[in-house]
């Protein structure tokens, strides 16, 4: 299967995915340096458009695109830390249920 690009669209995809569902979205191993490389690609973009013309709608267009990424990235990374927390809560309740159910089958074998 072949990976997708990092860029806008996908990681609007990823936030609506990771914002609607209670399971965290499978990535590949270094999304996260795609997605550094892909700021960078941007920030570079867009000073080279602002060494143009500073109010030129492609550096407006950049700088927009540049901002709602920078923010789609944070809250997805707080949705996929929040649901981490989610699973560690719910693995510790299980490993207890456990430990108390062995209990009672020691007491219940006595």
């Amino acid at each position: 299967m072949a990976e997708e690009p990092v860029n806008f669209e996908r990681i609007t995809k990823l936030y609506r995915e990771e914002s609607g569902k209670k399971t965290l979205t499978p990535l590949e191993p270094d999304f996260w340096d795609k997605v550094g490389r892909y700021l960078a690609s941007l920030e570079s973009d867009l000073a080279a458009a602002r060494a143009k013309d500073p109010n030129s709608k492609a550096a407006m267009l950049l700088q927009d695109e540049l901002r709602k990424v920078l923010q789609k990235r944070e809250q997805i990374y707080q949705y996929r830390e929040r649901k981490l927390g989610l699973l560690k809560e719910i693995f510790q309740i299980n490993k207890q249920i456990r430990e108390q159910l062995a209990a009672l089958g020691t007491l219940v074998t006595k």
